[in-house]
């Protein structure tokens, strides 16, 4: 979970690459793209895997791919490259380590997966709070590049002493899905309640990535330090941890469509707030709402996707349901910059925001699961 979190520490890199490499918005935006695409792609065979080899094999793969991917984003020389080392290397680590944690749990837990649940998301919180503040003071040591070397070699040991320790799925997980691909995704489709999860997850990722995406350079343009700029990502962090800890509990007991409803009407707010009126601490308060928000949009989620799916085929359906964070974190991001490249104001990407959010909002109470 913190390898997953790396991604969404991308955003203080704004300032570096768009003048290293005299990238628009768009295309910087596209490189997180570029990720998301890879691990969309990989989701559903990182499931099938995980169904097919030891659960140790498998983080060591991933473990392999982050260290070479990071080290090599360090090195290069254009920014196309980092669609290789940065887009596809880690778009297969990503896939990866965001699908084990997930079936581990739903294998273990029969009943209140939610405690759980929200304890293993908060590794999430904790990367999106540690990340951009270990990041943003190597490069004020070094350099950004040195700040990537560094970063993937560590997350490679990390993930390596990971895999000596975490356990193997169950043997009911292990077991070969009798089902065919095709006829699992036929009847994924047919299921209304799967279906309103997955729009509700390609809405929620919009909002998030974009957020999490532009809230660092945001805080530049108002004048903050650059490590002023990533405390902000981590504030969205401490908020996430917060929510999934609660949320998490409370999904046991409280209908989860109820919470989505309640989550999405709040981050409708703090979208406006964010247009309204932004000063230094405010936008510090506004970043720890959203995280909270956002901590309890996903843990909703999963939860409920636990609540339908059943336990023997969870991987792979789990690997079908991360393709909507693929899409609505290829979805935000580049049309959040192509925004940004046509006005020039962040306050149309907030705009973006509230529109989403309410119309999450509105789908949520029309159609309820």
């Amino acid at each position: 979970m913190l390898i997953l979190a790396f991604g969404y520490s991308y955003g203080i890199y704004y300032t570096y690459f768009m003048n290293e490499f005299n990238l628009s918005n768009t295309s910087f935006a596209s490189l997180w793209s570029a990720e998301v695409i890879v691990a969309t792609i990989f989701s559903p065979l990182a499931g099938y895997m995980l169904q097919r080899f030891s659960i140790q094999k498998i983080t060591l793969l991933a473990a392999l791919l982050s260290a070479i991917g990071l080290t090599a984003s360090g090195l290069v020389t254009n920014f196309l490259q980092l669609y290789i080392t940065y887009g596809v290397f880690m778009g297969i680590a990503v896939s990866i380590t965001g699908n084990i944690p997930i079936i581990n749990i739903n294998s273990y837990f029969k009943k209140n997966r939610g405690i759980p649940l929200g304890i293993v998301l908060s590794g999430v919180g904790i990367g999106i709070i540690i990340f951009p503040l270990i990041s943003e003071s190597l490069i004020s040591l070094y350099d950004w590049r040195s700040t990537l070397i560094i970063l993937g070699l560590s997350c490679g040991l990390l993930l390596f002493f990971s895999s000596m320790i975490i356990r193997s799925l169950s043997k009911s997980i292990i077991n070969v899905i009798n089902t065919s691909a095709v006829q699992i995704t036929q009847k994924l489709y047919k299921s209304p309640k799967f279906l309103s999860l997955y729009i509700i997850a390609i809405l929620a990722f919009i909002h998030s990535t974009v957020l999490l995406l532009y809230i660092s350079p945001y805080s530049l343009e108002l004048g903050f330090s650059h490590l002023a700029a990533a405390f902000a990502i981590s504030m969205v962090g401490v908020g996430s941890i917060l929510a999934r800890l609660v949320v998490g509990a409370l999904s046991n007991k409280v209908n989860k469509n109820t919470i989505l409803l309640v989550t999405f009407l709040l981050q409708s707010i703090t979208a406006f707030l964010f247009i309204s009126y932004v000063s230094d601490y405010l936008l510090y308060v506004y970043a720890l709402l959203f995280g909270m928000f956002y901590g309890s949009t996903l843990i909703s989620l999963y939860s409920g996707l636990n609540d339908i799916i059943p336990t023997r085929q969870f991987p792979y359906y789990l690997g079908i349901f991360h393709t909507a964070f693929g899409i609505g974190s290829l979805i935000g991001p580049l049309s959040s910059g192509f925004l940004l490249d046509i006005y020039g104001d962040f306050q149309i990407v907030f705009l973006q925001l509230l529109i989403v959010s309410l119309f999450g909002s509105i789908m949520l109470y029309k159609f309820r699961f």
